[in-house]
């Protein structure tokens, strides 16, 4: 299997994040690229990588799916996206939209 890294429309890339307070009331948080660097989105035959920058990423998530790591990053100028930095995936949303 031939892994490549892939180019994506950088006005078309956040990381949302989904805070649910009860069970009424859902907010949704959007952290839209800064222009600060191009580290948008990256991946291998080992991890899938949103956001970047002094070594650290805002989203990782391993190739197994369950295993995930979040740090702020400058990208998006993001926080933590968890209280403990590593977490295990037991959901993946993935949207993709076609113009």
């Amino acid at each position: 299997m031939r892994y490549s890294a892939l180019i994506y429309q950088k006005e078309y890339i956040w990381i949302p994040v989904v805070m649910v307070q009860n069970k009424k009331t859902k907010m949704v948080i959007v952290y839209p690229w800064t222009m600060v660097n191009d580290y948008l989105v990256y991946s291998n035959g080992e991890f899938f990588a949103v956001g970047g920058g002094q070594g650290k990423f805002g989203l990782w998530l391993h190739a197994d799916l369950t295993h995930g790591y979040t740090e702020s990053c400058g990208t998006f100028n993001n926080p933590s996206l968890t209280i403990d930095s590593s977490f295990e995936c037991v959901a993946l949303e993935i949207w993709d939209f076609q113009y």
